[in-house]
């Protein structure tokens, strides 16, 4: 097949693989062809300095809190100056829009109203009768492009002003506040804190200026503005001195039949940014009580490790969401637990990680029933209540000598030679006893009905592929007689039915000889397509439950109350819930409210469940269904909820295609929130192209949320190989890395474009990760197709990534099933995009972790090395101590950052947001 070249007419496209983004704030810039400035925004636009390219555009609407008595503090001196000091509203993440309610100290209300300048493009605020007072103005700030601008907040009185939460200028009298901005492309809020008491009425009229003190800025990269306190107070000021404010951003102009680079107005309606999702509260894990009338949900918030990040646990109604009640403490709980009573269980822990099993009542006192386990694991509760099985990790002796014999290739990892075992404690007395022993770890899996029996599992090396075998083995706690039930090849997952005579057990389909795949003899299924089982633990029959069914099983729950399975399942690009009767063999879909589900906790003596979740247009989620004969759903958290409903989301249309061999290519695409088919559109195709497909889970590494927000068509293409379309659809991805996936990824951003003649051929870039950053990678060496691309951990020589990363042989268990380097060059030289280096032309962004064990970071030092001997495009990014998946706050947004401004650069041309964070060339 001819390869397709970029056509004469271009028009904004972007490929995106599976990578991530992040940026500090998000809008979309304004496409290329659009109209001019509406008379509204020119009207902004009030004085121009042709010397220099500037022009200052006036802030012509605001929101105004006040002005409010501010009384001082009693006893204060009334030689310092302590107003601005004094804030009657939180200053943190305030995003308000008018008409909008504000409890004062004292109990007390006001009202942000919106209001415009007078002619003197001020407003102007009326004091009270007496005394000091304080008021509030807020304006929304939308950059369509990285923009330096200098704000500048005149008034004649003292004035503190904040960008985005953290405070940029300050002035203790009257004059010019300024600042100068680094605005990062999207919404920003300016917030003007004026002051004003009878002693700087009187300053203000004889224009004296007491002592100034600037406060501190929080140093942010880029800086969000320099503390300034330019401009002479007082001279020439009217003898009334009103209390007036105004404020005005000069910034360069912008290129001609482009939109205004800055807009200023009132609104609080934003796309979604980065910020949205990193700093908003998250769910970690949601647990429901045995009679389902509860649920312990865990957060986190920031979303991602930081410094400063906080957990707690708040307990909740399943029927209405209600909190009951609040874990929030300096000592966080983890591992909650509910007992069979409905008591509660959880783990602190203190001095260097040693931990301590509380229990007790939910509304009575907890008493430690284990203290200071140092390594303590998991832990589950025997059905009677009287003891909990836990698990505790046994460290290796150490070697200082600074030499080590590998003993098999398991023993690269850290912590190899450490092993888990069980233990049981009595809760009454918290007296012990140890379960498990031996030379390999053992993981619970489920306890029997009656408490008599546990199933725990062991893994393994073989010699054969895929390289790990998982026993299950079942003990008697009576006797602590231990015997194995089965083995299988790689991972597996087991539980009891509810009489406790069969089990319930997912694996691949490669298990149990192949009895769950339904693929013809001699073809290898991709074991990453889960399947659920049923096992008779006296005979050992097994019977596949799941074969013929589409959907790849990710969790399964058998329901002690109806005795039904629940299944969370892949199903296309959603994670669903599924119900399927054990007696019949069928399955019914159960509606959920989310596009992907997880975390699924069955209750043990009523029909409910809870789920976590999100959908591509929908934030996360904790959802409660009752599952009996008529499901009920109710949202249980929604973390977030107040942010996300300023936000305008993208609209998510489904896109499919067919290929040249007539394979149909789901996909999705998400456009802009004020997407108008009559201007052209950049293009960002995000794909993985590996095992798994890109989900429609809110947010995460990748937003297409976020980039549509920024003015990119996002399409998503799913392209052969991944689970949830079926085994056939699944095991395409065996032997094959790229030789195929490759074609229809070109083919199907061909057709897209082809479809949407808005799109624009000239600015399509590609993103991927991991197995999309091999992708990308090979892609740039097959097509001109892009004109600009990313890798995140991409692999360049599939030879190195094979034997050098620490899962490179297990993961090519299935990727290059029974095919090594030495009887599959064809695919591991041919199909290394090192190999093909000299055919690269296109901009090419490398990004990798320092400390990645996955993907090491030679597979993209190669590829650097290769490329600039070669004297091509290419940048590289090494982010320092990250691993595989970008993680502690501050480098998780900056990495964001740089893919966005990457695409900014070279799919818009505007290169300022890359060069502000990584410097001209």
């Amino acid at each position: 097949m001819p390869l397709p070249r970029r056509a004469e007419t271009r028009f904004p496209v972007v490929l995106l693989p599976i990578v991530l983004l992040l940026t500090l704030t998000a809008m979309a810039p304004a496409p290329a062809d659009v109209a001019p400035a509406s008379p509204e925004l020119a009207q902004q636009v009030r004085a121009s300095d042709a010397d220099t390219a500037r022009v200052s555009v006036q802030f012509d609407e605001w929101l105004v809190l006040g002005p409010v008595a501010s009384p001082l503090p009693a006893l204060q001196d009334p030689e310092e100056d302590v107003l601005l000091e004094t804030a009657l509203i939180h200053l943190d993440h305030v995003w308000p829009g008018a008409g909008e309610a504000v409890e004062l100290p004292g109990g007390q209300l006001a009202t942000w109203t919106t209001q415009r300048p007078d002619q003197d493009d001020s407003i102007v605020l009326e004091p009270p009768a007496s005394g000091p007072a304080m008021a509030y103005l807020i304006a929304y700030v939308e950059a369509r492009r990285f923009t330096n601008a200098r704000l500048t907040v005149t008034t004649s009185h003292p004035v503190r002003v904040l960008l985005d939460d953290r405070q940029v200028a300050v002035r203790r009298s009257g004059g010019d506040a300024t600042a100068e901005l680094a605005l990062t492309p999207g919404r920003h809020m300016v917030l003007v804190q004026t002051a004003w008491s009878p002693e700087t009425h009187d300053q203000a009229l004889t224009g004296d200026e007491p002592e100034t003190a600037d406060l501190p800025r929080a140093g942010d990269l880029p800086p969000a503005g320099d503390l300034a306190g330019a401009g002479e107070p007082g001279d020439g000021q009217n003898a009334a001195a009103p209390w007036t404010v105004s404020a005005t951003l000069s910034h360069e102009t912008s290129p001609a039949g482009t939109a205004p680079r800055i807009i200023v107005d009132s609104s609080p309606t934003r796309p979604l940014r980065l910020v949205d999702l990193l700093d908003t509260e998250a769910v970690s894990s949601a647990t429901i009580s045995p009679d389902g009338e509860l649920v312990a949900v865990a957060f986190r918030q920031p979303e991602v490790p930081a410094p400063l990040q906080e957990s707690w646990l708040e307990i909740r109604g399943t029927r209405n969401g209600q909190v009951v009640h609040t874990f929030r403490a300096n000592s966080p709980v983890a591992g909650f637990s509910w007992s069979p009573d409905g008591g509660i269980s959880y783990v602190t822990r203190r001095d260097g990680g040693k931990a301590t099993l509380w229990v007790g009542d939910l509304d009575g006192p907890v008493r430690p029933v284990l203290r200071d386990v140092e390594r303590f694991g998991s832990y589950r509760w025997l059905p009677d209540g009287r003891s909990i099985v836990y698990t505790v990790t046994e460290r290796a002796e150490q070697d200082d000598s600074g030499l080590r014999r590998m003993r098999g290739l398991r023993d690269r990892l850290p912590g190899a030679r450490n092993r888990s075992h069980l233990y049981q404690v009595q809760v009454a007395s918290g007296a012990t006893r140890r379960l498990t022993a031996g030379p390999e770890s053992t993981g619970l899996l489920d306890i029997s009905p009656d408490g008599a029996r546990l199933l725990f599992t062991r893994g393994r090396f073989v010699q054969e592929r895929p390289y790990s075998e998982t026993e299950l083995w079942e003990l008697d706690l009576a006797t602590l007689e231990a015997h194995k039930v089965t083995r299988t090849p790689g991972s597996l997952g087991a539980s009891y039915s509810p009489d406790g005579d069969r089990l319930l057990v997912t694996a691949g389909p490669s298990a149990f000889d192949g009895a769950g795949s339904t693929l013809p003899i001699g073809t290898i299924p991709s074991d990453y397509d889960g399947q659920a089982y049923f096992m008779d633990r006296v005979t050992g029959k097994v019977t596949p439950l799941t074969r013929d069914f589409d959907p790849a099983v990710q969790q399964a729950a058998w329901s002690h109350a109806d005795g039904m399975i629940y299944l969370v399942a892949q199903e296309g690009d959603r994670a669903r819930l599924f119900r399927l009767d054990p007696r019949r063999g069928s399955f019914a879909r159960i509606e959920t409210g989310v596009d992907v589900a997880g975390g699924l906790s069955m209750a043990r003596t009523a029909p409910r469940l809870t789920l976590t979740g999100s959908s591509s247009a929908g934030p996360p989620q904790v959802v409660a269904l009752d599952v009996s004969r008529s499901p009920r759903l109710t949202t249980v958290a929604a973390p977030g909820a107040e942010t996300f409903a300023r936000t305008r989301l993208s609209q998510v249309q489904d896109w499919s295609f067919q290929t040249n061999d007539g394979t149909t290519i789901p996909g999705r695409v998400h456009l802009p929130p004020d997407y108008d088919p009559e201007h052209s559109y950049p293009v960002i195709v995000n794909y993985y192209a590996g095992v798994t497909p890109v989900s429609r889970s809110f947010g995460g590494r990748y937003p297409s949320d976020v980039w549509a927000g920024m003015g990119y068509v996002v399409y998503i293409p799913q392209p052969s190989g991944a689970i949830g379309w079926g085994q056939e659809y699944s095991a395409r991805h065996v032997n094959n890395w790229g030789a195929t996936v490759a074609d229809e990824i070109i083919q199907g951003v061909d057709a897209f474009l082809n479809a949407h003649p808005n799109m624009d051929r000239e600015r399509v870039g590609c993103i991927g990760a991991s197995y999309g950053g091999f992708m990308t990678m090979l892609l740039t060496t097959q097509t001109d197709l892009f004109a600009a691309c990313v890798s995140h951990a991409g692999i360049s020589n599939i030879t190195s990534y094979w034997g050098e990363g620490w899962w490179g042989y297990g993961y090519s268990a299935v990727a290059t099933a029974d095919s090594y380097p030495w009887n599959r060059p064809d695919i591991y030289v041919e199909q290394s995009p090192l190999f093909r280096a000299d055919r690269i032309t296109t901009p090419l962004l490398l990004l990798h972790g320092t400390a990645d064990t996955n993907v090491p970071i030679g597979e993209s030092e190669q590829l650097y090395t290769a490329l600039k001997l070669l004297g091509r495009n290419v940048e590289y990014i090494r982010i320092q101590g990250e691993d595989h998946h970008i993680l502690q706050y501050p480098k998780r947004k900056l990495w964001m950052e740089t893919i966005l401004a990457w695409f900014d650069k070279q799919l818009k041309g505007e290169p300022e947001w890359w060069e502000a964070l990584h410097g001209k060339d």
